[in-house]
């Protein structure tokens, strides 16, 4: 008994401990359960960042009799990335020669304040644009299917973990949306989640075209923002961390066919 006791007064200290610094400045820990992606730095061999590009033809798409889908020849562009981080800087990274999957960059703002230095991933397509924004230190993907022109795109950004600053959490996570139309006018819908298992939400759905917007929290701290049939034919699935959140924003030609969604938690 008299060992038990120790061994739970030590874990309390080193808990308290894990809660301040030398000057008492409050840090984050994170809920029971919740587990940071792995950042694996060695892939970027000392750069800022790295970007994956990799994009499709849809009807390219083959199953096979046992359902594993291939998906046949991809076009494919990686770009390192070295950034001075006092200044904001836009990089291309979709290195393909066939421009009718559209154009990628990522710009890269420098910190400001007690905001940390942030990422926005931009892709445009014929009139239309797809875009993300988090904190750097981790990563973003955006995957964009386009049935109108046939084109899959695959964007992933990953950048240098020393960047990551994290957001307070306190076990709520707050969805923002909005956009032209009246129904889908800024609301905030608020999860609960303490980092364990994984949460899904609708945020929004237009019963008229079949336009919705989901969010899924998953246990390894990552947000993803799925919004299927845009402008009744455009599917957008974007991936970031919770501490770092995620804006995601589509611009159509149109005004009204915007549609924006952020999360982040509920105390940033």
């Amino acid at each position: 008994m008299k060992s038990v006791l120790l061994t739970t007064l030590a874990l309390a200290t080193l808990a308290l401990a894990a809660c301040s610094d030398g000057g008492g400045e409050k840090q984050i820990v994170p809920p029971p359960g919740e587990v940071y992606p792995e950042n694996n730095d060695s892939n970027l061999n000392g750069a800022t960042a790295r970007c994956v590009a990799k994009a499709m033809d849809i009807d390219d798409r083959r199953t096979s009799r046992g359902g594993e889908v291939f998906r046949g020849q991809r076009r494919e562009g990686v770009r390192t990335i070295n950034w001075e981080p006092r200044y904001e800087q836009t990089f291309d990274i979709f290195g393909m020669t066939d421009h009718s999957y559209g154009t990628a960059r990522w710009t890269l703002f420098p910190a400001s304040g007690r905001s940390g230095a942030e990422g926005k991933l931009v892709l445009s397509q014929r009139g239309s644009q797809f875009s993300v924004r988090s904190g750097l230190g981790g990563f973003v993907n955006l995957s964009v299917s386009n049935h109108y022109s046939n084109k899959e795109v695959e964007l992933q950004c990953q950048s240098h973990s020393s960047f990551r600053r994290d957001r307070g959490y306190e076990g709520q996570v707050r969805c923002t949306v909005r956009g032209g139309e009246n129904e889908r006018r800024g609301r905030d819908e608020y999860l609960n989640w303490n980092g364990g298992q994984s949460q899904v939400r609708e945020l929004w759905r237009n019963p008229r075209d079949g336009e919705n917007v989901t969010v899924r929290l998953k246990s390894t701290s990552v947000v993803e923002i799925v919004a299927s049939n845009l402008d009744s034919g455009k599917s957008v699935r974007a991936e970031g961390t919770v501490f770092g959140g995620l804006d995601f924003r589509y611009r159509g030609k149109f005004a009204n066919s915007d549609v924006v969604v952020s999360c982040a938690p509920a105390s940033k």
